[in-house]
């Protein structure tokens, strides 16, 4: 007889109920631009599939329902893809270009010059000797006596 005894089963704590913090409803669906402007144009899901196609040979027709549910696939049209697509069917809503940015320089003028190694080297020792911390300091300061020397500037 055997004197080994039986295992038993331990005790096993009570499952806790998962938690779906991240869990987004299809009601919870952002208006996607690409089935927008598919059914607002009225135009044919072939017709842009070959639109797209003309930059991205392997796009198909099932990415095209996948990007027009993005909510649920989670795949979005490129942004040039995109662009190609509003030029072809819907060139009134093209977004007008970005203004330029106002400048906030101090001094927005630029003056360029180029230099050969052994007069750039020479400049800068100067530079320094003279106590400025930056060509732009140094090349400003010598600007203003120039065009003072010249009666120009007050």
């Amino acid at each position: 007889m055997s004197t080994k005894k039986e295992a038993g089963l331990l005790a096993q704590p009570e499952p806790r109920p998962m938690e779906t913090t991240n869990s987004i409803g299809i009601e919870a669906e952002t208006v996607n631009a690409l089935r927008e402007l598919r059914l607002g144009r009225e135009i044919s899901a072939a017709d842009m599939v070959a639109t797209v196609q003309a930059l991205y040979p392997r796009y198909d027709k099932h990415l095209q329902s996948k990007a027009e549910r993005s909510h649920l696939y989670g795949i979005r049209l490129c942004d040039d893809a995109m662009a190609a697509l509003v030029k072809a069917y819907a060139p009134d809503k093209e977004p007008d270009p970005k203004p330029k940015a106002p400048e906030i320089r101090t001094n927005p003028c630029r003056l360029v010059v180029r230099v050969s190694v052994e007069d750039y080297n020479l400049l800068m020792d100067q530079q320094r000797a003279e106590g400025f911390s930056t060509t732009q300091d140094w090349l400003y300061s010598h600007l203003k006596k120039y065009l003072k020397a010249k009666g120009a500037y007050q």
